[in-house]
């Protein structure tokens, strides 16, 4: 019997939380997803413009933040910018 109370608590008290958090996070407007601002190279109606487009992009770590060389400059990476778009995944 003892065990079941521990757990109702315990379950109350997870929900109490979880309900919170999604409570602030809407408050706070945590639902909404703001979109990264258009590239300069993309049109409005994101048709890509390949002669301003780069040819090397830097490339970025799993933590973010862009990865250095022995120099201490960006690595940089390819674009691979074309007009078509990739194949769909499988």
């Amino acid at each position: 019997m003892r065990k079941d109370h521990h757990t109702a608590l315990f379950l109350t008290a997870t929900l109490a939380v979880t309900t919170l958090g999604a409570a602030v996070a809407y408050a706070q407007g945590g639902t909404e997803q703001t979109l990264p601002p258009r590239p300069t190279w993309v049109d409005a109606d994101g048709k890509v413009r390949l002669d301003t487009a780069p040819r090397e992009v830097p490339a970025v770590g799993p933590d973010g933040k862009h990865l250095k060389d022995a120099k201490g400059y960006d690595k940089m990476v390819p674009s691979h910018i074309s007009e078509t778009p990739p194949p769909p995944l499988r």
